[in-house]
């Protein structure tokens, strides 16, 4: 008779232990949070990117208004000294003093119903030279001399104003002329900007800045 050394052994029965359920919760538990971590800090990234460049296009639409507006009528600073523009074209909710200052503008902005709506709006110029982004501080007081164009800016179109854009704008037109060389009269814009994505107090300021110039010379 031949006998086999291979046995037949039941499959083993014995459940998990209550320590090793535990360990398996722990280690799923940690899985989760990680991933919803991960999901939490995308969402945050992408919407800064959205606020970042709704910031961007906004300045670029009201440096874009200032380089097309009449040049007789946008008011500069020349050797510390403000020189008016066309005061005779009002402004709603400015003063005689303020209008000298201002360049008109235009602000298309959204509500919740999803319609543009084009409201008159204006931008005030500040005395002085520009300020460099790397001296200001980020949601800082404003510095003497420099007005202060806050604007809110809604990117989500929502009836709710606390979520809205925040935005700064310090604004420089000066005279560049070189009446010695040339009779043609030139203009310097600075733009430094300020921006956050809303109303919480913990919400970062962010700085920028764009620059242009423009000459009484029509040009394409």
């Amino acid at each position: 008779m031949v006998h086999s050394r291979f046995r037949n052994k039941p499959w083993s029965t014995r459940a998990l232990t209550l320590t090793e359920v535990m360990v398996a919760t722990l280690v799923l538990g940690l899985v989760v949070v990680g991933s919803l971590q991960v999901l939490i800090q995308t969402r945050k990234i992408t919407e800064g990117s959205i606020y970042q460049n709704a910031a961007i296009t906004v300045v670029q639409g009201y440096m874009e208004q200032i380089k097309e507006a009449k040049f007789t009528n946008m008011p500069y600073y020349k050797d510390g000294n403000l020189v008016a523009g066309n005061t005779d074209d009002p402004i709603p909710g400015l003063d005689n003093g303020q209008r000298s200052k201002a360049i008109k503008t235009y602000l298309n902005n959204t509500d919740a119903d999803d319609e543009g709506e084009s409201t008159v709006d204006y931008l005030l110029i500040s005395e002085g030279n520009p300020l460099l982004p790397a001296n200001i501080t980020p949601g800082g007081a404003t510095p003497n001399g420099i007005e202060d164009n806050f604007k809110l800016i809604d990117v989500n179109q929502t009836l709710e104003t606390n979520d809205d854009l925040r935005l700064r704008l310090w604004i420089w037109v000066q005279d560049i002329s070189a009446p010695a060389a040339d009779a043609t009269q030139v203009r310097s814009i600075k733009v430094v900007y300020q921006w956050k994505m809303n109303a919480n107090p913990n919400s970062r300021w962010f700085v920028g800045s764009m620059s242009t110039m423009r000459s009484s010379v029509p040009t394409l």
